[in-house]
């Protein structure tokens, strides 16, 4: 039997983005039939629940976010992860800056989005040689130089871009499930 991968969804508070990732990816891989545990946290305290639009929106899409409860990121959560989605880049520089061989594992959920779509489908390799794949090229001055797509935090706007947000998100994980 395959040892399920183990995905971290990362966002500032784990109460928007990063939620949305986890439910909307680990939906995903569940329907492919991908053998994976998706889990979220944020740079900010714990134990608050996700927004009440980040509720709203995940309910439209047939999930339920209610029980949940934001989880603080720590060191050992991103070294243990197979693969580590941010919603900015800023996320992915505090992740690997005290360790940068971290980098070959964490990206936006955008970029990664993109770079695996153009590597091609995993087929059963083992993760690490598939995000090598996936990564080719990609060095911290090129993630740093290029303009990396990221999902913007809907804090504060309309529960409309909430919903928009939630849709774009889902778009990348359904791409990224399709991938694994």
């Amino acid at each position: 039997m395959t040892t399920p991968l183990s995905i971290l969804a990362v966002c500032s508070y784990n109460r928007v983005r990063s939620v949305m990732t986890q439910l909307l990816l680990q939906r995903s891989l569940d329907d492919g039939g991908v053998p994976a545990r998706v889990r979220s946290a944020g740079f900010a305290e714990g134990g608050r629940p996700a927004m009440p639009d980040t509720v709203q929106a995940l309910r439209t899409l047939r999930l339920d976010a209610t029980t949940h409860r934001s989880t603080r990121v720590e060191v050992h959560m991103v070294q243990h992860a197979d693969l580590v989605l941010t919603a900015e880049r800023l996320h992915v520089v505090r992740l690997v800056e005290d360790s940068s061989e971290l980098f070959a594992k964490v990206f936006t959920l955008p970029e990664f989005a993109q770079l695996a779509t153009a590597a091609g489908p995993r087929h059963g390799r083992p993760i690490a040689d598939w995000l090598a794949v996936v990564g080719a090229g990609r060095t911290h001055d090129s993630f740093l130089a290029a303009h990396t797509p990221e999902i913007g935090d809907p804090t504060g706007m309309t529960s409309a871009t909430f919903g928009t947000t939630a849709a774009r998100i889902d778009e990348s994980c359904r791409t990224i499930a399709a991938l694994l």
